[in-house]
């Protein structure tokens, strides 16, 4: 029983050994494939700790192959986690929009959303016919502003700061026909 302990604890200093000799080429992959590059620390330990439990030390060159190998599948399962976890704007939106109904849905019904929605119509009517034209694009047909920057013959630059002076102008609009200021913004 000794023989099997002694024979093991061999193997694993053998490949600690071996593992510190390529520190630096399984950090260079680690670096390079790493979702972030604070991540690539971690992937290292990781590689250590899955590189001990292998057995298969036979050749060197083998070895090393193993060795690269297993850093960069430890770096593709943090890219796995790391899209798992992010979530998309789109997402972010929708999910702050089901909140809002969900919190309209139990106040009592009000007149002032519809009053809202045609005081921004008869401000909408009021813009210039290609102002309308951009924000039509980008918010109602979910264009991005580059896209809509070719669609109306401007620079992406221009087309951005056209944008942030309508929602201004708009907001602005709203809030002195409504006579109030909205509380709540995305």
């Amino acid at each position: 029983m000794e023989d099997g302990k002694t024979i093991e604890k061999t193997q694993v200093d053998e490949a600690s050994e071996f593992f510190l000799k390529n520190y630096r080429y399984v950090r260079r992959i680690a670096f390079l494939n790493a979702p972030f590059r604070d991540l690539a620390d971690d992937i290292v330990n990781d590689t250590f700790i899955e590189f001990t439990k292998t057995r298969e030390l036979d050749a060197e060159k083998n070895s090393l192959a193993l060795l690269g190998n297993i850093t960069r599948n430890i770096a593709l399962r943090y890219w796995h986690e790391y899209i798992k976890r992010r979530s998309s704007p789109k997402a972010r939106l929708a999910e702050w929009v089901r909140e809002q109904t969900l919190r309209a849905a139990q106040q009592e019904p009000n007149d002032t959303l519809e009053e809202e929605i045609s005081t921004m119509m008869d401000c909408l009517s009021k813009l210039k016919e290609e102002h309308q034209q951009i924000l039509f694009l980008h918010y109602f047909k979910g264009l991005p502003f580059a896209e809509v920057a070719t669609i109306v013959h401007k620079q992406l630059a221009a087309v951005l700061k056209i944008a942030s002076r309508l929602r201004s102008k708009l907001r602005q609009c709203v809030e002195t026909t409504l006579g109030y200021a909205r509380k709540e913004q995305p």
